[in-house]
């Protein structure tokens, strides 16, 4: 077989070889980038859940606490005794939610902030595809002829070997 034929083939193997490549890494990287974006809406939801929880406490803790002045103004000193005391329950509950979403917070924009990079790097990597459109390449590849290449070794062969 001539070494022209070997090297048109290897270059046709290597194009299909990195056709391929790019094809799995865009499957892998679609496959990714599903899972982040659910992953990334799970922690959101979280974090609204999380809101909703601090706020309904927050909400508690206010009526607990005109409830208790109420009862103040009412004579009724027990009944306010027993408010203010469920309001620190709420309060402390308020608190810890607070801290929660204190720290989410960060991780949650964070999270986003990766979310985009790799969202920009699915679109650079879907726009170098189109723009190098691999597979008109491929077909548009001539069938290279190395004839001279095989004459030139030829010659370079027999002066080497009259050496």
């Amino acid at each position: 077989m001539a070494l022209g034929d070997r090297i048109n083939r290897l270059i046709r193997s290597n194009i299909t070889d990195w056709k391929h490549q790019r094809k799995d890494y865009q499957r892998e990287l679609e496959q990714t980038l599903k899972e982040f974006k659910q992953s990334v809406q799970n922690v959101v939801l979280s974090q609204e859940v999380l809101w909703r929880n601090y706020q309904t406490a927050q909400q508690q803790v206010d009526e607990l606490v005109e409830s208790a002045k109420l009862a103040l103004k009412q004579q009724n000193e027990p009944l306010a005794r027993e408010l203010l005391t469920r309001k620190q329950s709420y309060t402390k509950q308020a608190e810890e939610l607070k801290q929660r979403l204190d720290e989410l917070i960060p991780t949650v924009t964070l999270l986003e902030q990766q979310l985009a990079a790799l969202e920009s790097e699915r679109d650079m990597f879907q726009a170098s595809l189109a723009s190098a459109n691999l597979e008109q390449d491929l077909d548009a590849l001539p069938d290279l002829d190395f004839a001279e290449i095989d004459a030139e070794l030829e010659q370079l062969r027999s002066r080497l070997n009259q050496l």
